[in-house]
């Protein structure tokens, strides 16, 4: 399934500003064409129009599917001088990444194999493992508790014990499975959640006690369902 237009930039737009803060060492923010910022190093900064007061910004042209905006880099009082042509060229350079990840027309096959590899074979490299993840729109910055489903009993038919391939029938089921679980634990996207293979659905979920006490403290659970906080 392939993500719309609007979130599509937005999710690119959010790998970018991750990944260029963390090679230049300096705020980056992304802006609509209504001068928004949509992403921002500075959380608190999203929603708001961009200060044009701001000292000695550079603005990188963004576009993507007839959107467009501007990757906006600002060095720290802390960082060393950053080059703009060096920093026109890496921003470029990750943007293209992104996008042409984003375009792939099997992403979520990507995303769920990613996150089988990362579950069931050896990691060699750690700073591959979370470039990826962020470009995928992960954020593994943050302790997660791994939720494993066995959804045999409603994927597989009486006839069939074991299967390599979904067909479409037992795809539409995957994705049923997976909107229940975003809609239960109020998920902003299906991102976290994968099929790996066989009948089996992960969930990454975030884990601090912050990230569960919201979904815990939910009127709306039953009065007997308890939920271990992690120590």
């Amino acid at each position: 399934m392939r993500r719309d237009g609007p979130s599509q930039f937005k999710q690119i737009a959010e790998a970018v500003t991750q990944q260029v803060a963390e090679l230049l060492g300096a705020q980056v923010c992304v802006v609509n064409d209504r001068n928004l910022i949509i992403t921002s190093t500075d959380l608190a900064l999203i929603g708001h129009p961009f200060d044009i007061s701001t000292p000695s910004p550079m603005h990188i042209p963004f576009h993507l599917n007839g959107q467009s905006g501007k990757v906006i880099v600002t060095a720290s009082d802390t960082s060393e001088p950053i080059s703009p042509r060096l920093t026109s060229v890496l921003v470029e350079l990750v943007i293209g990444q992104a996008a042409s990840i984003a375009r792939l027309p099997n992403q979520h096959e990507l995303k769920n194999k990613f996150i089988h590899d990362l579950l069931r074979t050896l990691i060699d490299d750690e700073a591959q493992v979370l470039r990826e993840a962020q470009i995928l729109g992960m954020d593994f910055t943050r302790p997660r508790a791994v939720i494993l489903i066995d959804a045999a009993d409603y994927l597989l038919s009486s006839q069939v014990k074991r299967y390599e391939a979904l067909d479409s029938q037992s795809q539409r089921r995957v994705q049923l499975i997976i909107g229940s679980i975003v809609s239960f634990f109020h998920l902003p996207s299906d991102t976290i959640c994968a099929y790996i293979g066989g009948t089996e659905i992960v969930v990454l979920k975030a884990s601090s006690t912050q990230d569960l006490s919201a979904w815990s403290d939910r009127a709306d659970l039953p009065s007997n369902q308890s939920w271990a906080k992690p120590r």
